[in-house]
C-alpha cells in the first residue's frame, strides 16, 4: 500500500502538470475524476463480496483478515502513555505539517525563482513520490529483519532536516546555491 502511496505521489504532479499546459486548471481533475468513477465501477462488478465469508481451517494471520482477536480494554490514554506509541505519533504528525507547508508554497517558489512551467514543476514534485515509492519496500525489509525502528525514525529525522533545508535553500545553507536541482536533491532526499 505504502508502494502505491508513492507511485501515485510520482505521477500525480508530473501528469497533473502535463495536464493542466495541455487544457488548463480542471482538466487535470476531470480526468482524475473520471478515472476514479470508472474503477469504481469496475471494482464493484470484479470485488466479490462473499470471498470474506468462507474460512479456511489451519492457521490464520491479520493479513488475512480472518485471524478472531478478543477485543482489548484499552484507552487513548493508556495508549499515549507508551513512549513506542507517542514518539512515532509526534514524528508523524510534524513531518506531515512540514510536507502539507511545503506543498503549496513550492509552485510559487519554482516558478517565480526558476521560471518553471507546470510541467516541469510536476516534475520536480514527483521527486519526492518517487523515492518513497522505491524506498518504503526496502525500509520495510529491513525493519522486517531486524533493523531498529528507533534508528528509523532518527535516520527519517536527519532526512527531513538536510531535504526541507536544501528546498531554498535555508539561510544557514547560503554556500549553496539556489537552483532547480538543489531544490530537486531536498524533494528526493525527503522522500
Amino acid at each position: 500500500m505504502e508502494t502505491s502511496f508513492g507511485i501515485g505521489m510520482t505521477t500525480g504532479p508530473a501528469l497533473g502538470g502535463i495536464l493542466y499546459d495541455f487544457k488548463g486548471f480542471y482538466f487535470p481533475f476531470v480526468v482524475v475524476g473520471g478515472i476514479m468513477v470508472f474503477c469504481s465501477i469496475v471494482a464493484a462488478f470484479i470485488i466479490d463480496k462473499d470471498s470474506n465469508v468462507e474460512e479456511e481451517q489451519g492457521e490464520s494471520s491479520v493479513e488475512d483478515g480472518r485471524l478472531s482477536v478478543k477485543p482489548v480494554d484499552t484507552t487513548y490514554c493508556k495508549l499515549f502513555m507508551q513512549a513506542a506509541i507517542t514518539i512515532p505519533f509526534i514524528i508523524l504528525i510534524v513531518s506531515e505539517m512540514s510536507i502539507a507547508w511545503f506543498l503549496p508554497t513550492l509552485e510559487p517558489f519554482l516558478s517565480e525563482n526558476f521560471n518553471l512551467n507546470s510541467t516541469m514543476s510536476g516534475i520536480l514534485f514527483s521527486l519526492e513520490g518517487l523515492t518513497y515509492a522505491a524506498f518504503s519496500p526496502l525500509w520495510g525489509i529491513l525493519l522486517d529483519r531486524g533493523v531498529s525502528p528507533y534508528f528509523t525514525m532518527i535516520l527519517g529525522v536527519v532526512c527531513q532536516i538536510v531535504g526541507l533545508s536544501l528546498l531554498g535553500p535555508a539561510r544557514y545553507l547560503e554556500f549553496i546555491p539556489k537552483s532547480p536541482y538543489t531544490t530537486g536533491i531536498g524533494l528526493f532526499i525527503l522522500g
